[in-house]
């Protein structure tokens, strides 16, 4: 107990916060109660040891491995003491009963939620992250690793140790071998042998794990059992003592033991305290500088200021706990947010615990341009932590003026960004956006970048803001970088940036606005050229395809086709190819579908890579092929999809597409409109009852349309009720039949039933209100032209609301 008490590694782990710090004493528990049970043949001791077992696996993963290793020592003392062994064996039912019994409940979770017991095991386990032929020799170094931390070199990490400082210091190591060497000596001693077995089992979690080594805390498990040894080396040592010098056993032996055990506490608090707690990476990691931040945040909140933490979490705890108020600041989350807030002019503070959350370098060029920088905060030992800035004082009023160029609705102005129209593809994509907040959001808000292709297929998207909209106030504005890293294998070739902002949750896009006109609902930033240099050369893959184009081409991986689509769906599929010498010529593919006869029924050719051509490619090159397959004109059934390159084919994956329902027959309805939208889409008429509705109500309209030809892009529907104002009191905005039947796989002359089912307010008064309908392109959100009304809504009907 003095050892454990006295150890450095002991009073790190107590101190550190972690459950793994209740392994040891639950284990102390099981094994003192099982062992003295055992001995004196006392079922309810042995009972209570096992409970005591099953309420070790409630503290921390590595405790999974206690059971195994009392079940080791069980086995042990079956072999060594057999009939004492099976004597006993009421109170080792007992005891397998009362762990079973303690931790069902948890076991219960587990069994209804498998993934809470795999996931972080799958994490770590050098079984689940290793290839299979590196497994024995890295679980042969971890097992050194592990035993070395004992006495040679400790755990790296500071969270869990001063790095690399061993559990037992030079002078003490040896009791540890002389107490395993005596352990082993008296291996019919089954108490004692549990020691060795205890140590073993209780190191696998950490030598099971590919991690850096060795891992003290995945350890900890093994503390009573080592400390034990140290013990019995020094009572060794004791007995040494005593025998060489029996004239002076009443006080050589205990002088010594006793200073050895004081002058090794008296180290290990001297690192402790005196070396481990006065670093500056500790101080960081315990989050030391958001002490220094909370106070001095209240300071300047005091004094009518409007200070900025630019912080790794939002309203970081340790600020909160200490000092609620701080919470008040303008928290910026992140290294890629840069906000300005403007509270009717009030000066700005900026408090950056850098070593914590280091800015990525364009925001600090920034940073550095707008404020001016004074004395930072320091930790109580002199070592600088927080840079405390000044914003410049006409900063504020120049962001004030500075014009928008695109707004999401109300809410967002984008003012401008920057983006290098042209890079090499060895590093990522770096945009820097600067916006300004027009309103405070009612809820969470999402913006987030996207970067498409010349055929209109995405390749990347990025969601950043780390300005969250709980703190917008109208006039903040934000710098903001987004960094994306490009996908293995993406081709040379121009691609498009789009910037979209949409409700927390990726639902209710916003329109964008310019002039006061909606253009669409992303603002475009422009067009960029990924050059041919930096592709994503590979040594050559082994062929689990056989080549397309012999010594040229071949298909190393392909994304399967969806298991089922519709009639009129496009899906997209992705080929990731490897040149293994340049093509002569540029290279088409045909993607195709066939039958349950091996009958092909629909295809589709595409170049390779339409933006790359293959003649461009280098040897060994990587290059990721995507490709948008239609499904309007693809017949209902069963298919395989196939890929045709020259002569050669290779099977992709089986699909089944489902048939649509089609009319070409116009249905009965209530009125006839015959209005045409645009020119493809005519609206035939309308079915709603005319009975008087009430508040609450939902308005059971089906609209009738029929394509005039076959719509090149998808619309949505808009139906909107206004009173006599015009002001919109209900609306309902989807693609036709519940989002079911995009108008891109319309073909022509066929109609469409839509079901357009309008809630009314419960709050709306009586009197009579109009019902207007519409098409919108989906992507641009420009209403369709209509020969009803000039702004692309028609007066569909009168609604009498009592």
């Amino acid at each position: 107990a003095t050892l454990t008490a006295i150890s450095y590694w002991h009073l790190s782990v107590s101190r550190a916060g972690y459950p793994n710090v209740l392994i040891p004493p639950v284990e102390c528990l099981a094994a003192y109660y099982l062992l003295t049970g055992y001995r004196a043949g006392s079922r309810w001791r042995m009972a209570l040891g096992g409970a005591f077992i099953g309420l070790v696996l409630w503290t921390y993963l590595a405790a999974r491995l206690w059971p195994v290793t009392v079940a080791l020592w069980a086995l042990y003392t079956l072999i060594i003491e057999p009939r004492h062994t099976l004597s006993r064996w009421q109170g080792w039912v007992l005891a397998v009963l009362a762990c079973l019994a303690v931790f069902a409940p948890l076991g219960a979770h587990f069994y209804l939620h498998p993934e809470d017991f795999l996931e972080r095991a799958g994490q770590v386990l050098v079984f689940t992250q290793t290839p299979p032929a590196q497994i024995p020799a890295l679980l042969g170094r971890n097992l050194l690793a592990t035993l070395g931390g004992l006495v040679v070199q400790g755990d790296p990490r500071t969270t869990f140790n001063l790095p690399g400082r061993p559990t037992f210091m030079l002078w003490m190591a040896p009791f540890l071998f002389w107490g395993l060497a005596r352990a082993l000596r008296h291996w019919r001693r089954t108490e004692l042998v549990l020691l060795p077995i205890w140590l073993l089992g209780m190191c696998l979690p950490a030598i099971l794990t590919d991690d850096a080594m060795p891992q003290s805390q995945r350890m900890s498990g093994i503390m009573p059992a080592v400390f034990a040894l140290v013990a019995l080396g020094l009572d060794e040592a004791w007995r040494l003592l005593e025998r060489c010098q029996p004239a002076l056993k009443r006080w050589l032996p205990t002088g010594l033991v006793a200073l050895l055990l004081i002058f090794d506490g008296a180290v290990a608090a001297r690192d402790y305290f005196g070396v481990w707690a006065r670093r500056s990476d500790v101080y960081i990691d315990e989050h030391g500088p958001y002490e220094l931040v909370a106070s001095r945040a209240v300071q300047e909140l005091e004094a009518g200021r409007v200070p900025v933490v630019i912080a790794q979490h939002y309203k970081h705890p340790t600020s909160a706990y200490l000092l609620p108020r701080s919470l008040d600041a303008v928290w910026s989350v992140g290294d890629k947010t840069l906000p300005l807030p403007n509270r009717g002019g009030a000066e700005v503070i900026y408090l950056w615990p850098y070593n914590d959350s280091p800015l990525r370098q364009e925001l600090r060029d920034r940073l550095f341009a707008m404020a001016q920088e004074e004395e930072p905060l320091h930790s109580p030992w002199g070592d600088e932590m927080v840079r405390v800035f000044r914003l410049a004082p006409d900063v504020l009023a120049a962001e004030a003026e500075l014009s928008a160029h695109a707004a999401f609705g109300n809410e967002l102005a984008v003012l401008d960004w920057s983006l290098d129209r042209t890079m090499p593809r060895t590093k990522p994509l770096r945009l820097l956006l600067h916006w300004r907040a027009l309103a405070h959001p009612d809820a969470g808000r999402v913006l987030s970048l996207h970067i498409y292709d010349e055929q209109g297929l995405r390749w990347m998207e990025k969601t950043s803001l780390g300005y969250i909209p709980e703190q917008w106030q109208p006039g903040d504005t934000v710098y903001q970088l987004y960094e994306l890293e490009l996908p293995r294998g993406i081709p040379a070739g121009r691609y498009q940036a789009r910037l979209l902002m949409s409700r927390e949750g990726g639902l209710g896009a916003f329109p964008v606005v310019v002039a006061g006109e909606m253009t669409g609902s992303y603002v475009d930033l422009g067009w960029f050229t990924l050059t041919p240099e930096g592709g994503s050369i590979e040594a050559p893959h082994e062929a689990s395809y056989e080549e397309m184009l012999p010594g040229v081409l071949r298909l190393i991986e392909h994304k399967a086709p969806p298991v089922s689509a519709h009639q009129g769906d496009t899906i997209t599929t992705e080929l990731l190819w490897q040149a293994l010498a340049t093509p002569e010529g540029d290279v088409d593919i045909t993607l195709a579908l066939l039958d349950a006869n091996g009958r092909e029924t629909w295809a589709q050719s595409y170049p390779l890579t339409p933006g790359y051509p293959t003649s461009q490619w280098q040897p060994q090159e990587v290059v990721q092929g995507r490709y948008a397959l239609s499904l309007r004109d693809a017949p209902a059934g069963p298919y395989q999809l196939v890929l045709h390159v020259g002569a050669a084919t290779r099977p992709l994956g089986e699909i089944l597409i489902d048939a649509v329902e089609r009319s070409f027959e116009e249905p009965p309805m209530d009125a006839a409109v015959d209005v045409l939208f645009g020119s493809e889409i005519l609206l035939l008429g309308y079915s709603l009852p005319a009975a008087p509705y009430r508040a609450g109500d939902v308005l059971p309209l089906t609209l009738h349309w029929q394509a005039q030809v076959q719509p090149a892009s998808d619309h949505k529907v808009f139906v909107h009720l206004v009173d006599a104002t015009g002001a919109i009191v209900a609306q309902r905005d989807a693609a036709p039949v519940d989002w079911t039947r995009p108008t891109s796989g319309w073909l022509a002359d066929e109609v469409v039933s839509d079901p357009q089912y309008l809630t009314l307010p419960s709050h709306l008064p009586a009197g009579e209100y109009q019902l207007l309908v519409g098409l919108y392109d989906a992507e641009t959100l420009q209403r369709l032209s209509s020969a009803a009304g000039d702004d692309g809504r028609l007066a569909l009907a009168t609604v009498q609301v009592e």
